[in-house]
């Protein structure tokens, strides 16, 4: 299965451009190459608010990215009006071993292979 490991802006190389956090620089832990391409697989989506793309150089903005720069906005309480809760339950299965009850492995124990998870969020400005 595909999935998206850099981004590219008017065709240029991923290594031609920058992408800050919220403004900051994020460093490189390349899983695939040693170069300056930033990997988006070492990011996570849960606390981006927005993505803001700049295609060319302005005069503000450091001058090390010719293919232009990818800026990707945290989060921010200050950005909603009303409060908001959300809230998302899952179950993380092992597609090898579905059952409810302790089989062998990984390692000595016994463990269970399906797993429930939560995720929630509460945003009150």
């Amino acid at each position: 299965m595909p999935d998206a490991r850099s981004i590219y802006i008017r065709g240029m190389a991923a290594i031609t451009r920058r992408s800050p956090w919220t403004a900051n620089r994020l460093a490189n832990a390349g899983s695939v190459t040693t170069s300056r391409t930033f990997e988006l697989e070492q990011v996570s989506i849960n606390n981006m608010s927005r993505v803001e793309v700049e295609k060319t150089r302005t005069p503000d903005l450091p001058a090390d990215a010719l293919g232009g720069s990818v800026n990707m906005v945290s989060k921010s309480a200050f950005e909603r009006s009303h409060p908001l809760f959300t809230y998302k339950t899952y179950l993380n299965v092992n597609g090898e071993a579905v059952t409810l009850e302790k089989t062998p492995g990984p390692g000595n124990q016994p463990t269970r292979k399906v797993q429930p998870g939560l995720d929630f969020s509460l945003i009150y400005p």
